[in-house]
């Protein structure tokens, strides 16, 4: 499911057969990120986009997360949250509707 999550934001963002492109990804250090991990080379042959992931523990996240999105500009371009912030990070207006407008 994570991998399929994966994919529809990456083709939502419009990255599809973009050689030479190259995304960074804040995720949790969790079994999920490593399936996805193991996903990446074929995603890489079929799109052209390599993904390079920072993986933190669960503990740090949060505060990592919230220095991202304080910033002018973050160092990822797509983050994971959790959904245990789904009120917190809308409310302080750090995250954007992926659905086309």
């Amino acid at each position: 499911m994570a991998v399929k999550r994966l994919l529809a934001v990456l083709v939502a963002l419009g990255l599809s057969l973009a050689q030479g492109v190259v995304l960074r990804a804040l995720m949790e250090d969790v079994p999920e990120t490593r399936i996805i991990e193991e996903l990446l080379p074929q995603f890489e042959r079929e799109t052209g986009i390599r993904v390079e992931f920072e993986k933190v523990q669960y503990s740090a996240m949060h505060d990592k997360l919230v220095a991202q999105l304080l910033a002018p500009q973050s160092a990822y371009d797509f983050l994971q949250v959790d959904f245990l912030w789904a009120g917190e990070f809308p409310a302080a207006g750090w995250l954007e509707p992926l659905e086309p407008t």
